[in-house]
C-alpha cells in the first residue's frame, strides 16, 4: 500500500509540469514500427517541453524514454 501512495505522491509533484504518460507493450523491440513511433513521439515531446513518464519497462516504454532522452540532449541544436 505504501508503494501505491508513494506513486501517487510522486505524480502529484508534477502538478505544474507538462507531462505525458506512456504505457505500452514490452514485446516490441528497436526496429519494429511501433517501437520507432514511440521513440519519435518521446523525442518530439521532449523537444516541445514535455516530460515523459513511463512504467520503466522494456519495449514501448523504453522507446518513449529513449526518445525523450535524445530529444532533451538535442535541445541546444
Amino acid at each position: 500500500m505504501s508503494e501505491f501512495v508513494d506513486g501517487w505522491q510522486f505524480l502529484a509533484d508534477f502538478n505544474n509540469i507538462r507531462t505525458v504518460t506512456v504505457f505500452g507493450s514490452a514485446r516490441f523491440q528497436k526496429g519494429y514500427h511501433w517501437y520507432d513511433v514511440a521513440e519519435e513521439l518521446g523525442t518530439m515531446l521532449a523537444k516541445n517541453g514535455f516530460g515523459v513518464v513511463t512504467g520503466g519497462g522494456p519495449g514501448i516504454m523504453e522507446a518513449a524514454n529513449r526518445g525523450a532522452y535524445e530529444g532533451k540532449e538535442n535541445l541546444s541544436d
